[in-house]
């Protein structure tokens, strides 16, 4: 694994986990920000040809955006 896509699985893990907690602590400011943080990082994989598991693309994160 090269070091682009080793930081970005790394940054988006932690995005993840800041969006949990902020949906548990009810913080819909950091929701957002958090979610514009993980689109940010799925068009930067994107761009350079990254996979991301699944689950950590742009589209998946809004559909749990729209069941929470």
């Amino acid at each position: 694994m090269d070091e682009l896509t080793m930081q970005l699985r790394n940054r988006v893990a932690e995005a993840r986990r800041q969006l949990d907690e902020a949906r548990l602590s009810g913080d819909d400011y950091l929701v957002d920000i958090q979610l514009a943080v993980l689109q940010e990082l799925a068009r930067v994989a994107r761009e350079n040809g990254v996979e991301l598991p699944e689950g950590d693309t742009d589209g998946s994160v809004r559909a749990q955006t729209s069941a929470a």
